[in-house]
């Protein structure tokens, strides 16, 4: 997937009204109300076009209304606010802006959110 894009476009304007973001060979991209995330084939996070500190070996991105979450090295679920005022307390409880380990979530595989929720799945173990 070396050398790919990501091209986004606005309800309503799907005929020949796009642009591109320069996620340098993404391999997964989320969007939310505020935000565009991609994961990089090197397993790093982007958001609007700035690397995401503190996140390597992520696998997926899912981003919500003000916050985005990344599952990385062993299922880990990382979660951010994308604004200081974003309030990412779903399962955070805090409004941090630099990427916070939720408690309790190990084994995730996939990961999903919405305005005010995320959600992973999880291996059930051996």
């Amino acid at each position: 997937m070396l050398g790919t894009v990501g091209a986004c476009w606005q309800r309503g304007r799907q005929r020949g009204h796009h642009w591109t973001f320069g996620f340098d060979s993404s391999k997964a991209v989320s969007v939310g109300a505020m935000s565009v995330c991609a994961v990089t084939v090197k397993g790093t996070v982007e958001c609007d076009g700035d690397p995401v500190p503190g996140i390597s070996g992520a696998t997926a991105v899912a981003v919500g209304w003000d916050y985005s979450c990344a599952i990385v090295s062993h299922g880990a679920v990382e979660c951010w606010a994308s604004t200081k005022s974003a309030n990412s307390a779903t399962a955070l409880r805090s409004d941090s802006d630099k990427p916070v380990t939720v408690v309790g979530i190990t084994g995730a595989t996939a990961i999903t959110a919405g305005d005010l929720h995320a959600c992973a799945i999880v291996s059930a173990g051996p």
